[in-house]
């Protein structure tokens, strides 16, 4: 999820204090365009690009905000691109009775005043409101755990998935060189609906275990379903995984091509039997 601020540039500190935690949360957070003179073409263009693509657009406001004219120009933007996902934040009570005639120049006042403004005591406060009310949402259909010497196998089952309309999260596709790999599926993680691990002839790889923990951690929390999936050749769960055969599991035959397991597999994936 996209969310874009609007602030004055004297407070960019405090915006970076709100954005911190909400990038730890899986937020994507945009604060101003970096390195663009204000009020440059060049600089109008790529705020008009954040707001049509924002899913939620937090305007701070402060005294400052109020008498800044290319703050004005900036959230007269966010109407003219028809953004119903606008949130006025604000920091001194006394903003809502004694500093609101400045607005009154403004083209936009009627729609800034008709929208509940949220009062922040603190960062924290912005972040579990923001959670409530504008979850994130999951990227991808299913994150897909596996050993790596099994690689090819899984790029083929997630070519058979992406065929049925099923979006697969793959390492070898997601991650760049230079990221951090435990971070990364961190990330991946909370923004999956459900998790397949695919368990294979040469068992299970050792990041499968650090996926399997901080997937199940966040399945306790929200129900999302794991799905163990036996690849061609191995007939049962693995001891260090003997938890999962309390779950339904899905299990390929002498191919990749089985059609009762892929079946299976979307069926655990959507809730929706093929």
């Amino acid at each position: 999820m996209k969310i874009v601020f609007v602030y004055q540039n004297h407070e960019r500190s405090f915006a970076e204090r709100l954005a911190f935690p909400l990038e730890e949360s899986g937020y994507n957070v945009i604060l101003a365009p970096a390195g663009l003179k204000i009020g440059s073409d060049n600089w109008k263009k790529q705020v008009k690009i954040d707001f049509s693509s924002a899913d939620l657009i937090i305007a701070l406001i402060t005294k400052r905000f109020i008498l800044d004219n290319w703050v004005a120009w900036r959230v007269e933007q966010v109407f003219k691109c028809q953004h119903k996902k606008f949130l006025p934040m604000y920091f001194d009570h006394e903003l809502l009775y004694d500093k609101i005639v400045p607005f009154k120049t403004w083209k936009v006042t009627k729609e800034i005043l008709s929208y509940n403004w949220f009062f922040v005591k603190k960062p924290e406060d912005a972040l579990e409101y923001i959670k409530r009310y504008w979850p994130l949402r999951a990227y991808f259909d299913v994150f897909m755990a596996h050993n790596s010497n099994d690689k090819e196998l899984i790029a083929r089952v997630a070519d058979h998935l992406r065929a049925r309309g099923i979006k697969p999260w793959l390492d070898k596709e997601q991650i760049p060189p230079g990221k951090w790999f435990q971070d990364e599926i961190k990330h991946a993680i909370q923004h999956s609906k459900s998790a397949a691990i695919f368990i294979g002839k040469d068992g299970v790889g050792k990041w499968q275990v650090v996926e399997l923990r901080s997937f199940v951690t966040q399945c306790i929390n929200s129900g999302c379903p794991i799905i163990p999936v036996l690849l061609p050749g191995v007939d049962d769960i693995p001891s260090e995984f003997v938890f999962l055969r309390e779950m339904t599991w899905v299990q390929f035959q002498d191919t990749i091509q089985d059609k009762k397991a892929l079946d299976q597999l979307e069926w655990g994936i959507t809730g929706k039997k093929p």
